[in-house]
């Protein structure tokens, strides 16, 4: 998973969604989507590219309960530079998800 974001994320690093300019992003921080009952969070995991795979799933973890206790500090879902959105366990085959500005890009799993 390391190798895809330093890879990945850092190649496409310049991408900006709400404008048609370029942004270069230095920090590759990884949302993931978590259903709470406020609604849809999306608390991110900071420095992702530099944690590994048990690192990040212990943090997405920790974050997924927090927004499902309703705990989430602004800090952590205001920001982010990709999201991941599984809706895979409910059935669902394919989605369209929505990027979220100024995030650069979301991977919709089904």
């Amino acid at each position: 998973m390391r190798r895809c974001f330093n890879t990945v994320c850092a190649q496409h690093a310049c991408m900006h969604a709400a404008t048609t300019r370029c942004r270069q992003y230095h920090n590759i921080d990884v949302n993931v989507a978590v259903n709470s009952p406020a609604g849809l969070m999306v608390p991110f995991v900071r420095g992702a590219d530099k944690k590994g795979l048990l690192a990040i799933s212990q943090e997405v973890k920790e974050l997924a309960a927090k927004a499902k206790e309703g705990k989430l500090q602004p800090q952590e879902f205001m920001g982010g530079t990709f999201t991941i959105s599984n809706l895979g366990m409910y059935g669902i085959k394919q989605f369209a998800a929505i990027v979220n500005p100024p995030q650069a890009a979301i991977l919709a799993v089904g």
